[in-house]
């Protein structure tokens, strides 16, 4: 069994090492760090295989907070000065102290410190709850406490602390020019309006006003922005109809306020008999999901009216594809004379007319057609001119007016017409028969010409290819050629002037 040594640490070591390490020569910081580390020292030396010394060790050289061996690193508040600046607005917390000073509070950067906040001082002691016995001497040689005064940086925002606020219209409880507005950091005493920003609890908007604290000192803050919405509920489909028998939708109304907050909306109801044909008027109430200036819930209420009536209409519609002509589906509306419906289009459709997405009943009964295309696809729209597919593309397939590829295909350098144009699942396409499309991609639109030109004067001319690629082949200058079509590509007018190639219409006149 290993013998260890045994060490008294007496009263007067103690004394001789503190003032042993105390000098006029270094600061007093110094002198206690060195008083410490030398009994640290001392110790080390003398336990052997005892963890006492080297956790104090390395917590004299901050790489360990306590006793239980964890990191810290601090900020010395001894060298604080007097006084601690936080933001204004902000409270005295721990998190924000530690924030305003730098990083976690020490004595000497490796004892911790514990805050007592109390109003408008922080006292900082040292934290020597894990040293046991040593801590008395650590506490011999750092002090007591330090004690520091709290001030704010200037600040003020309304009382909520926010840098906005709302008021609900009408509201002459809100007072722009009362200290008891805001909140103001250090208090006021008074606040001075420096621009109203045309403010107006009548009329809903945005106010843009410029406040500044005032104090009884004659001391001010910097002027502030702060922003005022004035607000006011917009309504949607207070009143509707329903047939006899059937429930109030009070989910078909909605309500937002002038800044585009949407509304919780209850409904009383209660004076609905909805089995009895008749007007009843409901009363909606809106709460805003944005408090007011003094905390509290905005609310508006709108009052409405319920028309209880007998089911004397139906409308059945036939959904007819605008590119086909099949109809595709049907559905039957039904409700009473006057009543709006909204028109849905089938599964997979889209409405080719916005004006076709309600229809307002007649009483009897009645029908329509409305024109729908499948999604992604457009209507054909009429176009006349001719098409070619590429000399080099090989042969091109033809689609059906949805999309799906026929049997059928173009062979490579053929000329066609076409009559109409559509988009279907995102893609231009051309028919060239009455149910047959051709991808734009796959064939390139011209003008048919019969004409001669001539290159012009200087270097000799460059040849391009129907897809855009540059030929191999050119153009002497001065030179005639026949023509027979004009087309765009690359983005310019070019002439043909053989199966597959073309120059740019500025290299000949």
């Amino acid at each position: 069994m290993k013998k260890t040594k045994r060490f008294v640490l007496t009263t007067a070591l103690v004394a001789s090492l503190s003032l042993g390490a105390a000098t006029t020569a270094v600061s007093a910081q110094t002198s206690q760090a060195a008083g410490l580390t030398d009994i640290v020292s001392m110790l080390t030396g003398l336990t052997s295989g005892d963890t006492t010394g080297s956790s104090l060790s390395g917590l004299l050289s901050g790489t360990t907070n306590s006793l239980d061996g964890s990191t810290t690193t601090g900020v010395n508040v001894s060298n604080l000065g007097d006084t601690i600046t936080l933001v204004g607005g902000t409270d005295p917390t721990e998190e924000n102290i530690k924030a305003a000073i730098g990083g976690n509070p020490t004595f000497l950067g490796f004892v911790p410190a514990k805050m007592d906040i109390k109003d408008d001082t922080v006292t900082f002691t040292p934290d020597l709850s894990d040293l046991g016995g040593f801590g008395n001497i650590i506490s011999s040689l750092i002090g007591q406490s330090k004690t520091v005064k709290i001030v704010y940086s200037s600040a003020i925002t309304f009382q909520g602390g926010q840098t906005s606020t709302n008021v609900k219209k009408g509201d002459t409880g809100f007072k722009l020019d009362s200290v008891d507005t805001y909140k103001t950091t250090p208090k006021a005493d008074d606040v001075d309006v420096i621009d109203n920003g045309q403010f107006n609890y009548a009329y809903p908007g945005s106010y843009t006003v410029v406040v500044q604290p005032k104090y009884s000192d004659d001391t001010k803050s910097e002027k502030t922005s702060l922003t005022v919405n004035v607000l006011d509920a917009q309504w949607s489909n207070t009143d509707q109809t329903i047939l006899k028998g059937q429930q109030v939708n009070t989910s078909a109304i909605s309500a937002t306020d002038t800044i585009g907050n949407t509304l919780d909306i209850t409904a009383d109801t209660s004076n609905v008999n909805t089995s009895k044909v008749g007007d009843y008027k409901v009363t909606y109430t809106g709460t805003d999901q944005a408090l007011g200036w003094n905390g509290e819930p905005m609310t508006w209420t709108k009052t409405g009216t319920v028309h209880v009536v007998n089911s004397d209409s139906t409308h059945t519609i036939s959904f007819q594809d605008a590119n086909s002509g099949e109809v595709v589906d049907t559905t039957t509306l039904t409700g009473a004379d006057g009543q709006s419906k909204t028109v849905t289009a089938p599964a997979g459709y889209e409405l080719v007319n916005d004006a076709d997405s309600s229809i307002t009943l007649q009483k009897g009964a009645h029908s329509s057609t409305v024109q729908v295309v499948k999604e992604g696809s457009s209507v054909a729209t009429p176009f006349t001119g001719t098409i070619a597919t590429y000399a080099n593309g090989g042969i091109v397939p033809l689609y059906s007016s949805d999309g799906t590829q026929t049997t059928r295909s173009l062979s490579p350098n053929s000329d066609w017409a076409t009559d109409q144009t559509k988009t279907i699942n995102g893609e231009k396409y051309y028919r060239v028969s009455t149910s047959e499309w051709v991808k734009a991609s796959q064939v390139y639109g011209y003008n048919g010409t019969s004409a001669t030109i001539t290159t012009n004067a200087g270097s000799i001319k460059a040849l391009y290819t129907t897809d855009g690629s540059k030929s191999s082949r050119s153009l002497a200058a001065n030179t005639s050629w026949y023509t027979d079509r004009t087309a765009t590509i690359n983005g310019a007018s070019m002439y043909r002037v053989s199966t597959n190639e073309w120059i740019n219409s500025t290299d000949v006149h």
